[in-house]
């Protein structure tokens, strides 16, 4: 049995996008191929180390306070995040590549050059790269993926309405 897909308008681009059901354990894959990808592919920063003077002589100690640290797990953890994002989309999002929308990959492929890091789907990379245009874009279609696999407030509230009230003595 499949679920219909649904419609989402992205706020800035007014693109519109077919949402699928992406289920739990679908859900559950993305996220470990995402984790398996971060991985391979980014080495998450090293906490740096400051030589703090003791009375028995000074000794390494982490600092995870240390600005530059910090610096480079968001920037790791805004990676993470754009690897998790690109698989989600494909994913989830339900959007066929028109010669139009391949014209405009190549392009842009085009235009960023080898050293760009792009996704190698060109499906994501359309989505990403062309069709989401702003933050309110992304969250958007993040949200409406991830609210049809995860029940949302509304949803749990129209279930607890459901379910008869408590019976009186029991």
């Amino acid at each position: 049995m499949t679920k219909q897909l649904q419609e989402v308008v992205l706020p800035d681009s007014g693109a519109t996008v077919r949402i699928k059901f992406v289920g739990p354990l679908l859900l559950n894959d993305i996220m470990k191929a995402s984790e398996k990808e971060t991985r391979k592919a980014l080495a998450k920063p090293e906490v740096p180390m400051v030589e703090v003077a003791y009375e028995k002589g000074p000794r390494l100690e982490a600092n995870p306070n240390n600005p530059a640290y910090l610096s480079a797990v968001q920037e790791w953890e805004n990676a993470k995040g754009i690897i998790f994002a690109e698989k989600l989309f494909h994913y989830g999002a339900d959007v066929e590549l028109s010669p139009e929308a391949l014209e405009q990959v190549k392009a842009l492929r085009a235009d960023m050059g080898a050293d760009a890091e792009l996704p190698a789907n060109d499906k994501a990379l359309y989505i990403t790269r062309i069709l989401i245009q702003t933050n309110a874009d992304f969250t958007t279609l993040q949200n409406a993926i991830l609210g049809r696999a995860q029940p949302t407030e509304v949803e749990v509230a129209k279930a607890t309405e459901a379910f008869p009230a408590a019976l009186q003595g029991a």
